[in-house]
């Protein structure tokens, strides 16, 4: 791909500012770090929503070398509070760094939220278009009881769908569905990555340690019944994340009495030591893409628990390489600790890591998807 530029498109109202303060910063580019260092692209460029991105990358270049041939392509001025700066910029953004844009070797989506914007910018330049998305956010509406919008996104889906050379899932049951609706020649199955440099073995597990879980703290996360689990099996619960649920289920928390450790969102670079600190993670969510949280665990050798659900089904083979719950209530949570606890499967924990090893290194993903761009040559 010598002298071939990537231009990313970030998620509605997504920054590498956002990404600072979620703590995913280092954690995000790094795929796009290591296409600039195998010298697979000269350079990628960024599509932001925020105007500070540029001070930001300037400053992040003066620490770090990596970063030198990134740049990004933002609004000129902030727009507050209000999402209708943000609508324009994704409609006409586009259209304004067209010339920029049309140095692209390939324009790639990074997730459907925010597509629209890609597929502009391929009707403006003429260049491929990978949609490349984790989960259907007409599904997640749906899911989450919102039809309208479930409604909207199925539009945008099929939209970009039609115009884009490639489709790029992270999921099997994605892959299925696009399967069904006619567009398995030009959807590739690529699971998510995960720097197992950085998420090492853990060799000293412990039963007695409190339970780790990474999450959102949303409805979609199942917390509430989680915490009342907690409860019932007297066991400590360490949760890493932040999100809108967090006074209600401190409130829960406290009202039954569940010893429950709200830790905030830390570095990427740092969640690795600290889900060494814990044996058993944790993720009983009513839906999920496919989680990258899952991934950094079973990566670290956990003993990895997980609803019975597509996504995490992906991932843990139950008995195998983790255990899968039966339901989403406490007690089914509660019951599957309890048969854990009482069994104690070492074995599971290095078949977890095994897992990750072979199936979600970085190189390999980054194989597969160069592969996708070399057919645009």
């Amino acid at each position: 791909m010598n002298g071939k530029i990537l231009t990313l498109f970030l998620s509605f109202g997504g920054s590498l500012q956002k990404w600072k303060h979620q703590n995913i910063l280092s954690r995000e580019i790094q795929l796009y770090l290591y296409y600039l260092d195998t010298s697979a692209f000269i350079g990628i460029q960024i599509f932001s929503y925020d105007h500070r991105d540029r001070e930001l990358l300037k400053n992040i270049k003066l620490a770090d070398i990596g970063y030198a041939k990134i740049d990004v392509i933002a609004p000129q001025y902030s727009g507050g509070r209000s999402i209708f700066p943000n609508i324009l910029w994704s409609l006409f953004g586009p259209l304004l760094a067209r010339q920029l844009i049309a140095k692209s070797f390939v324009i790639k989506t990074n997730q459907v939220s925010g597509c629209w914007a890609a597929f502009i910018a391929k009707v403006a330049t003429r260049k491929p278009l990978v949609f490349r998305f984790g989960y259907l956010l007409s599904k997640r509406f749906r899911q989450n009881g919102q039809p309208l919008r479930s409604a909207l996104a199925a539009m945008v889906e099929r939209a970009v769908f039609i115009a884009a050379e490639k489709i790029v899932v992270s999921a099997r049951n994605v892959a299925d569905q696009l399967a069904g609706q006619g567009h398995q020649q030009k959807t590739a199955l690529i699971p998510s990555f995960v720097d197992t440099s950085l998420f090492t073995e853990k060799t000293d597990l412990s039963f007695d340690d409190p339970l780790v879980t990474v999450s959102r703290l949303t409805p979609q996360k199942n917390l509430e019944n989680l915490i009342r689990a907690c409860a019932l099996l007297d066991r400590s619960l360490t949760i890493y994340g932040t999100g809108p649920l967090e006074t209600h289920l401190r409130k829960t928390a406290a009202s039954i009495g569940a010893n429950i450790r709200f830790a905030g969102t830390i570095p990427n670079d740092q969640l690795a030591a600290a889900l060494q600190g814990h044996s058993i993670f944790i993720l009983p969510s009513l839906h999920e893409g496919l989680p990258k949280a899952l991934i950094e665990a079973m990566a670290c050798g956990l003993i990895c628990v997980g609803s019975d659900i597509d996504g995490i089904t992906d991932l843990i083979d139950d008995g195998v390489n983790g255990h899968l719950i039966n339901g989403f209530e406490s007690q089914n949570i509660a019951q599957k600790m309890q048969d854990i606890l009482r069994d104690k499967n070492m074995a599971v924990s290095k078949r977890a890591r095994e897992t990750i090893l072979s199936r979600h290194s970085i190189s390999k993903y980054a194989a597969a998807e160069m592969a996708l761009y070399e057919q645009f040559n």
